[in-house]
């Protein structure tokens, strides 16, 4: 460039764009193998191959059409050679092996782990007589596999492994171990949340040997930690893959399909488009087994272009931070979900909680990851079968899914059983504490009072000729409105000028049907009635933080308001137990 006189700048803007310009060496390896015949072809195409199966499967879909052009091969041809280059090679001494990152083989459960120091990866597994040990290769059923050569994903910690196969440990020493870990890395606002957490961490261990499971979500305004909470979280976790909210959902789709790890989403406000819909699907359809996603390729089959269909895998552990919540109110009911409020410097200084995270941090989490994988392999089967058995029938399906695994797998620890069921009724009433407060809530409670005592059944409830009760609608509204007013509670919000009085029967009617899913009776000359579930309403009491055994009929103040007088025997109204006073207002949903 000197011959030319370009000034220093503008030499360095013509080397930019050369290089910005030039073949990949992968291109230049290719088209070179595509111009030779004979030997010399087979000798150069294999020595490409061996160079293209070494690129990252992200860059690798966005080459290989130009690659197999090159080549003068069709892109089936190529995802085949790359696939036997990674999976069938010869080592060093000549041994024929396959390459993998573990799984069921042969009776055997491999895994596989990276050593940071000297960036090497090893394979550990349990034999079928229930042997653990670890090395370099493991030979099932007279084939040899060796541990997959670290790629640039898992060399800049885009995927954590452990280093080494750890020590034995319980489980009820893991919990220990690692509720102590996130409680000294973070300053969570309730105590309940380091619970949550670790049975979540423990399950993500052994999540591909039960059929589903949850997400575990933090939410909160912009500085609240959440995502550097997730981040904390996801040190301790099974195979944890960066995969933030801006990441491609096609290099996400090839990340889970290949490692099968938990994947941390940070920044998951999506907006609706192509792109969040690609996600939405991910999501709902990742929570239980055998829910893949299928995308459609165009590949060159012997000069003809065809449409080729893939399927990646959806089912893995999954933490997820973001502000708000998701447009598709399905993902959320498959989440776990818990706020995380903003502390100042001083709080984080004085609780000795790091402000970011420190080596000695990172070691200890490595040390407890070495420590969860001979659990894994201690525990991990095939597939496990849910027993019911072990359901707790006090908390929600969701919190069931995380619990009963653990609770199987500690079988043979009662204490730390009845550990379990303790948190978990106490945390399963930490979360109806909002719902408690809802115009649904009052609902329930309503119809509860009108059905549980003589007085108020034999004036409010009526039975169909074959036998099925109900009560009218008109009758729970009034019920539900006396509570109301007597909570000091109003439907409407705050920044509401014009006050409703008391809940229409049209709205209670829309409540009922919709969002308690109750079966309303055909319209008659007195008005509509809702059909009485008993199984239902049990339900719908623990949703809803409502307990039938505190609540007795209301003493009509003022006969105005629409309901029968009662006997004079009926008991004072008490105030539920589940809610505390005074309550807030509620906003109506409508």
């Amino acid at each position: 460039m000197t011959h030319q006189a370009l000034a220093l700048a503008d030499q360095c803007i013509a080397i930019g764009n050369a290089m910005n310009n030039a073949q990949t060496f992968a291109e230049k390896m290719a088209e070179y193998a595509g111009k030779k015949k004979g030997a010399e072809h087979d000798e150069a195409l294999k020595q490409a191959i061996a160079v293209i199966a070494k690129m990252e499967d992200f860059h690798l879909s966005q080459y290989q059409g130009k690659l197999a052009e090159l080549l003068h091969i069709n892109q089936r041809d190529l995802k085949r050679m790359v696939k036997t280059a990674l999976t069938d090679t010869k080592t060093e001494d000549g041994e024929n092996v396959e390459f993998t990152m573990g799984g069921y083989i042969g009776g055997f459960i491999v895994d596989m782990t990276y050593d940071p120091d000297d960036q090497q990866t090893m394979l550990a597994w349990r034999d079928p007589n229930g042997k653990i040990e670890s090395g370099p290769r493991v030979t099932i059923n007279n084939k040899k596999y060796a541990a997959l050569p670290a790629s640039n994903t898992i060399l800049v910690n885009g995927v954590l492994f452990p280093s080494k196969l750890g020590p034995k440990k319980s489980t009820k020493e893991l919990v220990v171990m690692i509720e102590w870990f996130i409680k000294r890395v973070y300053l969570l606002s309730n105590p309940l949340f380091a619970k949550i957490i670790t049975y979540y961490i423990l399950l993500t261990w052994v999540y591909d040997a039960y059929p589903a499971i949850p997400y575990l979500r933090a939410t909160g305004e912009p500085g609240s930690g959440k995502s550097e909470l997730m981040q904390r979280i996801g040190l301790l976790c099974y195979r944890r893959i960066i995969a933030s909210g801006a990441s491609s959902t096609a290099s996400l789709f090839r990340m889970v399909e290949k490692y099968r790890g938990t994947v941390f989403l940070d920044e998951m406000d999506l907006q609706k488009s192509d792109a969040s819909s690609d996600y939405v699907k991910f999501l709902v359809q990742g929570s239980m087994d055998g829910n893949p996603i299928f995308r459609c390729e165009e590949v060159q089959v012997d000069g003809k272009k065809e449409i080729q269909e893939i399927m990646f895998r959806t089912f893995c552990p999954k933490l997820i931070a973001m502000q708000g919540d998701f447009f598709d109110k399905a993902v959320g009911t498959r989440c776990i979900t818990f706020q995380v409020q903003p502390r100042e410097t001083y709080e984080l200084v004085d609780a000795k909680v790091p402000l970011s995270q420190t080596m000695e941090m990172k070691a200890e989490a490595l040390a407890i990851r070495n420590a969860l994988l001979r659990w894994r392999l201690e525990m991990w089967q095939p597939s496990i079968e849910i027993d019911p058995a072990f359901y707790n029938l006090n908390i929600t399906a969701r919190l069931n899914q995380v619990t009963v695994p653990l609770m199987m797998l500690a079988k043979d620890d009662p204490d730390l059983q009845a550990e379990i069921n303790t948190f978990m009724n106490e945390y399963h009433l930490y979360l109806v504490q909002d719902k408690a407060m809802t115009i649904e809530a009052r609902i329930v409670e309503a119809m509860w009072k009108i059905y549980k005592y003589p007085d108020t059944n034999s004036a409010m409830v009526e039975k169909d000729p074959d036998g099925r009760e109900k009560m009218k609608i008109g009758h729970v509204k009034d019920i539900a409105n006396q509570i109301i007013a007597e909570m000091n509670m109003d439907e409407a919000g705050e920044n509401d000028t014009k006050k409703k009085d008391v809940l229409s029967a049209q709205k209670v009617g829309h409540r009922i049907r919709e969002r308690l899913q109750m079966e309303i009776a055909n319209r008659t000359n007195k008005g509509f009635f809702v059909y009485w579930d008993e199984r239902h309403m049990q339900a719908l009491a623990k949703r809803y933080g409502v307990n039938p055994d505190e609540l007795g009929p209301i003493v009509k103040k003022e006969a105005a308001v629409g309901a029968s007088t009662f006997g004079k025997n009926t008991k004072p109204v008490e105030k539920s137990k589940s809610i505390q006073e005074p309550l807030p207002e509620v906003e109506d949903e409508d």
